[in-house]
């Protein structure tokens, strides 16, 4: 019983930095539009949208994990150490997305989604390959972790300036971040494998 809940604190802390890792453009980017936009529902709709499909994409891994051997989906912990190394390296693209008058929530949904594939790789990798109760503490720590980071946009909406702080610390921790799931994806999977 022990086990079940250290896997699921364990997975709680993954989720989080997970998502704090692969969201900091997203946060500058909805800190942005955020910022000085009269209509603050289209701008929580878009967002959880967003959150609503990045997730979804997300556990479809499962999917994977009926096609594939444990042994082959650990191999899914490379896309996490891939991108992070990607970025370490310096070959990131970041989404620049210039201001709009007035972005509707679903154009808002579609940049946020279109610029969530990191997060869909580390959350799906992670998904696909964990036991029940760790995808249940998976998904329960990206929600948890997208209901603070809603709320942090609509803190930091105004103060752009002080956000780059945050930007900067955060995107130089963020390859190491990716780089350690992808580790723990490939060495997790091992285990996973032994007891089986």
């Amino acid at each position: 019983m022990t086990e079940i809940v250290l896997d699921s604190l364990v997975a709680l802390l993954l989720a989080a930095a997970g998502y704090v890792s692969t969201n900091v453009d997203n946060l500058l980017l909805m800190g942005t539009i955020a910022a000085g936009h009269p209509d603050q529902r289209a701008i929580t709709r878009g967002y959880i949208a967003a959150s609503a499909a990045v997730l979804a994409a997300s556990v479809a891994f499962i999917f994977l994990s009926l096609v594939l051997t444990p042994d082959t989906l650990g191999d899914l912990g490379l896309l996490p150490l891939a991108l992070g190394l990607r970025m370490l390296l310096g070959s990131r693209d970041d989404l620049g997305g210039g201001p709009g008058k007035a972005p509707t929530a679903m154009s808002i949904a579609a940049v946020l989604f279109a610029n969530s594939s990191d997060s869909i790789a580390v959350f799906g990798s992670l998904i696909a390959e964990s036991e029940k109760h760790v995808v249940i503490a998976l998904v329960a720590g990206f929600v948890l972790a997208s209901i603070a980071w809603l709320a942090l946009i609509r803190r930091v909406s105004g103060r752009y300036l002080q956000s780059s702080r945050v930007q900067s610390l955060a995107t130089r921790a963020m390859p190491f971040v990716m780089i350690a799931i992808g580790v723990y994806i490939l060495l997790d999977s091992t285990t996973d494998t032994l007891q089986v």
